[in-house]
């Protein structure tokens, strides 16, 4: 069987098209259409932005966050930032126990500078006495060096702890089972945040 030139341009181009949607579908950072059963759209983000702290992530929509500073002068710093699930937020009991969070802790470190490692090691607010393994694992945030570890108190968490100029950036979830969605949530703004 013969083509005619019209049949092969006409076959050119939609191999063309096909060729090309083929590209930008599997380019870093495009959306994958969801194909199979079981699969889940990725969720829709917001930005959050704090330039006085030099921190930049993306969280799930479906999140509210609150921030206090905790610290008791400019030399102990101590800002927390908070996300909640909103349908968990909005029964949160008064006076006790609140769900399960992502939470971000952002300590001033002008006064003692300390390496990460060290005010793990030293510092309450790590839990690190709660830790499931005493060794801390290496791992990155914001192309920094930083240490993973697993706790257990009230709930179960995951913190990641990095040093960058005079501020501690503590980065943890507390999960109730270690298939909690919440902990995709988490690993998702942990590969957004941006530490400047």
């Amino acid at each position: 069987m013969q083509l005619s030139p019209a049949r092969i341009i006409a076959l050119i181009a939609v191999l063309a098209v096909i060729g090309a949607a083929g590209y930008i579908m599997t380019r870093p950072g495009a959306e994958k259409p969801v194909i199979g059963e079981g699969e889940q759209v990725a969720p829709q983000t917001k930005q959050y932005d704090n330039s006085q702290y030099g921190i930049h992530f993306e969280y799930p929509e479906q999140y509210v966050i609150t921030e206090k500073d905790i610290g008791n002068s400019a030399e102990r710093e101590h800002h927390s930032i908070t996300l909640i699930r909103a349908e968990d937020a909005a029964n949160v009991p008064e006076n006790g126990e609140g769900p399960t969070a992502i939470t971000i802790e952002i300590f001033g470190n002008g006064i003692d500078k300390q390496s990460a490692e060290q005010w793990i090691k030293n510092t309450s607010a790590s839990n690190h006495k709660l830790a499931v393994e005493q060794t801390l694992a290496s791992t990155s945030v914001s192309g920094k060096p930083a240490y993973r570890y697993t706790w257990d108190g009230l709930y179960r968490g995951d913190s990641v702890v990095m040093q960058n100029g005079t501020y501690i950036y503590m980065f943890s979830v507390t999960y109730m089972d270690t298939s909690a969605p919440i902990r995709d949530d988490f690993s998702l703004l942990l590969g957004s945040v941006a530490v400047r």
